[in-house]
């Protein structure tokens, strides 16, 4: 359902707002930079004023529950922002960076080529990791079904086919430092995360 959800100034959104895993999803929505309004964000149930900015915020935005502030959210009309968000174009999103709210750091989308929710084998300077990409912070990224992938055995075998030759699973999510990452690939959707030890 399409929402307005009011988080630290200037971060207000307008998208398709759902509770995941305690953080706000926000998809095919925009940051209403300027309201335009004289009499608060009510005014906008029924769609932008003249005066109103926003900035398209392209894939999926995630925000902690925890940092929404005493504004809450609004319900909208939804067959009015459907479209009012359907035609909303990119010529005035950043290029990139993050939201700093209530001192936590989220990217935002347009700063990474990464698919929330997308399985990857991710290379670091060190070691592999596999698992389902759940957050992307400016720092780090947050995997679940995640394992530590000790030896791959020959890479594109273990893309094609999801055999690896030694697997150590990670209960819980896994914290991985963005600075630390060589390279991420697609782990194949069709195929399960390696998840048994061996």
């Amino acid at each position: 359902m399409i929402k307005i959800t009011v988080f630290a100034e200037p971060w207000v959104y307008v998208g398709d707002t759902t509770i995941e895993d305690g953080y706000y999803v926000i998809r095919g929505g925009a940051n209403i930079r300027q309201c335009g309004t004289s009499r608060g964000l009510g005014e906008l149930f029924y769609g932008p004023t003249p005066q109103t900015k926003l900035d398209k915020v392209p894939g999926a935005l995630r925000i902690p529950v925890g940092k929404m502030t005493a504004g809450g959210e609004r319900d909208c009309h939804q067959e009015v922002w459907e479209k009012v968000l359907a035609e909303l174009v990119l010529d005035s999103q950043p290029s990139g960076g993050s939201i700093d709210i209530g001192g936590e750091q989220v990217a935002e989308a347009a700063s990474h080529p990464y698919k929330i929710g997308a399985p990857y084998l991710i290379r670091t300077v060190t070691h592999y990791y596999t698992g389902r990409l759940v957050a992307v912070h400016q720092q780090e990224l947050l995997l679940e079904d995640a394992a530590w992938i000790a030896d791959t055995g020959r890479y594109h075998k273990a893309l094609e086919t999801g055999e690896v030759s030694e697997v150590e699973p990670i209960k819980g999510q896994c914290i991985v430092g963005r600075g630390a990452i060589i390279d991420a690939v697609d782990w194949p959707n069709s195929i399960a995360l390696p998840r048994t030890p061996k």
